[in-house]
């Protein structure tokens, strides 16, 4: 590992020494191959002492291929032109791909994040058990482009990021001013509306249109939510939040769409029971005097999903950087099928670090 580090102070630190560079990455690319019992020829990237091979990059961009349904010769070659990119740009991406899978997995071990098979079984089994069965969920991988092995090399990707976000990526905290940039693009796209419930359980249909029916009489909606509603929301009076930030079941959400504020649906059904939804409240963008959306007018849980998006944005950002400054400060390589190394911000791999 010694070896490593130093020949990475060589590659990067702008030796003007062309030959001693190349002898190192050469030697490098040498050890790492002879280490996993591959020929030279083979490599396609060596990074931090790990190889991936030209083989592991045809993989990826069959996957790829799979999963854009650009099996046919003719569908990859529209999808290219109709893209401006060539095969060269998506053997970049996924040699770029299984690059930063290393560094990701070099750098959770730095920190001694690991994922168990346990933890990756279980995530697997959580999202199979929203199908019938085995089968069922196997053709769903299959449809989808995905082989198991892939689909599992996937879920231990994505839990080491998440992992990395949870412990190593800093919090960062939008300014005002960056929340208010972000709103002035993301609050005209959260029409909506807001509303109120009362839920029933699959035998009260009874019970539900006697209360409609009292409703419809004069019944205040919050009182009759708080003394018949099975649901949580019955301490807040049956209330919901705006749909265009939370997510309603088919029933409920075409119920709502077809009511104006201050409107009462019929009994409504679903595998929840039996429904009564009051629609409370529409959300149009609001405009000040001189045309400009008015923040101060964004209704407070609207608004605090807006800011909710831009943290995620920026801590998006803050990730993007740090596996940048991972790129930047590896022993890294990168050849193409002939052998010839290609320049690293060819593949599009920083080379330089970035402050977080």
């Amino acid at each position: 590992m010694i070896l490593y580090i130093v020949c990475a102070s060589i590659m990067f630190a702008g030796c003007d020494d062309t030959s001693q560079s190349s002898n190192s990455i050469e030697q490098i690319t040498q050890e790492a191959a002879d280490h996993a019992g591959i020929d030279r020829k083979d490599v396609a990237a060596v990074v931090e002492g790990n190889v991936i091979t030209h083989k592991q990059v045809n993989a990826y961009i069959e996957e790829f291929r799979q999963q854009n349904n650009l099996v046919s010769n003719q569908a990859y070659k529209e999808y290219l032109d109709n893209n401006g990119i060539t095969q060269d740009d998506i053997r970049y991406r996924a040699i770029k791909e299984l690059v930063d899978t290393v560094l990701i997995e070099v750098d959770a071990a730095r920190h001694d994040i690991s994922i168990s098979q346990e933890d990756i079984v279980a995530q697997i089994n959580k999202l199979a058990s929203k199908y019938p069965n085995k089968t069922a969920w196997r053709e769903a991988l299959k449809g989808a482009g995905y082989t198991e092995d892939a689909y599992r090399a996937n879920i231990k990707k994505t839990l080491l990021i998440n992992a990395l976000y949870d412990n190593v990526i800093p919090e960062v905290e939008p300014t005002h001013e960056q929340i208010e940039e972000y709103a002035v693009v993301v609050a005209p796209t959260l029409i909506g509306k807001r509303s109120s419930q009362i839920l029933f359980s699959s035998d009260d249909y009874a019970i539900a249109y006697e209360t409609l029916l009292k409703i419809v009489n004069g019944a205040d909606f919050s009182a009759m939510a708080i003394k018949y509603s099975i649901d949580s929301s019955a301490l807040d009076g049956g209330d919901m939040g705006w749909d265009c930030i939370n997510t309603f079941i088919r029933p409920y959400q075409t119920a709502l769409d077809r009511l104006d504020v201050g409107e009462v649906s019929p009994v409504i059904q679903s595998g929840f029971g039996y429904h009564i939804i009051l629609c409370t409240e529409r959300y149009d963008a609001p405009l000040n005097s001189q045309g400009n959306i008015d923040i101060d007018a964004i209704p407070p849980d609207i608004l605090d999903y807006i800011i909710q998006m831009m943290s995620s944005v920026l801590k998006k950002d803050t990730y993007n950087t740090y596996i940048g400054n991972l790129e930047a400060t590896a022993t890294l390589a990168v050849f193409d099928e002939q052998g010839e190394q290609i320049p690293l911000e060819t593949v599009g791999f920083a080379t330089q670090t970035t402050n977080l």
